[in-house]
Parts: C-alpha cells; sequence; structure tokens
C-alpha cells in the first residue's frame, strides 16, 4: 500500500490534483479542504498521504493533505452508504480537526447540515465512528466558536439556530470569531436572531 507520495504539483483542478514524482505524473482526487491548501504550492514540492481503491471498474488515487484527513476518509468509507466520494463531500466541509470535534461531542445537527448527510447518515457515522483514531485539537477559534454558542444556548436560544446563525453570518463575513471582538459578535447573532423569529 502507498501511504504518501513526495512531489511537485503541476496542476490543480476543481476535484483533483497532479502531482509529479519520480518521472511519474499521478492524479488524485482530493477534498476541497486539501485543494484549498494546495492552491498556494503549485510547482512546488508536497508530501500527499494517498489511499488507492482498486476494483472491478478500475484504479482511483486519493489524496490528503494530512494524515488525520486520511485517517478519517478512511474510516467514513467503512460506513453504510458512504463511498470514497461521499467522503471526499464530507471532508471538503471543513479539517479533519473541526468533523472529528463534531463527531467527538455527537453533533448531528453540525453533521446533518452537511450536502448530501442527512440526519440518518450523520447518526450513522456517530455509531460508526465513536473512537477516532487521532486526538482532537479545539483550535482557538473553534473554542470561541464553541464557546459562544453555548452561552447563547444559556440565554434560551436553540443550539440549531445559533450555529445556523453563525454559519450564514460568518460567511457574509458579518461577524469575526477574535476574543477582542467577541462581545460585538454576540451581539450580531442576537441581533440576527431576533430578525428571524419576526420573518
Amino acid at each position: 500500500m502507498i501511504y504518501s507520495i513526495s512531489g511537485t504539483i503541476t496542476e490543480l483542478f476543481e476535484n483533483s490534483v497532479l502531482i509529479k514524482s519520480g518521472g511519474l505524473e499521478w492524479e488524485m482526487s482530493v477534498s476541497k479542504k486539501t485543494q484549498e491548501d494546495l492552491e498556494k504550492k503549485k510547482n512546488k514540492d508536497v508530501r500527499l498521504f494517498t489511499w488507492l481503491s482498486i476494483s472491478e471498474h478500475g484504479a482511483s488515487f486519493y489524496g490528503f493533505s494530512t494524515a488525520e484527513e486520511r485517517v478519517l476518509f478512511l474510516s467514513l468509507i467503512k460506513v453504510e452508504r458512504i463511498g470514497p466520494r461521499g467522503a471526499l463531500k464530507i471532508l471538503s466541509h471543513g479539517t479533519a480537526q473541526t468533523l472529528g470535534s463534531m463527531i467527538q461531542n455527537k453533533d448531528v445537527d453540525s453533521l446533518s447540515r452537511i450536502s448530501g448527510v442527512g440526519r440518518k447518515t450523520a447518526q450513522k457515522i456517530l455509531m460508526n465512528l465513536e473512537d477516532l483514531p487521532f486526538k482532537i485539537e479545539e483550535a482557538p477559534k473553534e473554542k470561541l466558536k464553541n464557546d459562544l454558542v453555548s452561552s447563547l444556548v444559556q440565554m434560551g436560544y436553540t443550539r440549531a439556530k445559533v450555529e445556523e446563525a453563525c454559519v450564514h453570518l460568518l460567511e457574509k463575513k458579518e461577524i469575526v470569531l477574535e476574543e477582542t471582538q467577541i462581545s460585538q459578535t454576540m451581539k450580531s447573532i442576537i441581533q440576527y436572531l431576533r430578525e428571524s423569529e419576526h420573518e
């Protein structure tokens, strides 16, 4: 089994990359997250963790920017009705640490909001991935977000609506997850939630 390949990124496509190594050029399917990690590394030397799938339909090569993403991919494809393509779609919605944190915290609501997952599949993921084979280290911004969500839930708002508001406002760049801005960020989320109630 090929665990990783070191080489030069020659091309980046929407769902795949080309990496030249030892006189050969390999095409690998990647998640959106890995693609984003590689965007600034074209024509530079990188190491990609890999997984090779061989079936009656042929061979498919998958690449990952981190060992944790590879491990999570291999865990996801063991879940019923989640194949390699489905696993890549899930991995495209965040880092292995972020997704691992959702799984570790049994956050079925956040998982079910990932495109193509749904609540039943999210529950299957949680049942099958109870013990993640890598350590979850909460990033500072992720911790700030979780603390913020918990505070608003204690104020009477539902977790699902608060998280939906966070995602929406972050995408619109109307809030920032910085300790110095946390008071203003909370006010913006509360305002958004109140306005949503009257729609």
